[in-house]
């Protein structure tokens, strides 16, 4: 199971870290989903605050976890 993390406007700024601008960003999730799609690769996409990005991570992997017990 892949967890993509969805492009978000509200990127939190580092000081050592140089920020890729949202555009950028589109396009990487774009491009990293295409390629999950075109290999059948499952994953689920992370979105909202990073509260809600754990919580949605957390929850897909006890579900797989789950199914695989």
């Amino acid at each position: 199971l892949y967890l993509l993390m969805s492009a978000s406007e509200d990127w939190a700024r580092e000081e050592q870290r140089v920020q890729p601008i949202y555009a950028d960003r589109v396009r990487f999730e774009d491009g990293c989903r295409a390629i999950l799609d075109e290999r059948g690769y499952p994953y689920i996409r992370l979105s909202g605050s990073w509260e809600e990005r754990e919580a949605e991570a957390v929850d897909a992997i006890r579900l797989l976890l789950s199914r695989t017990a």
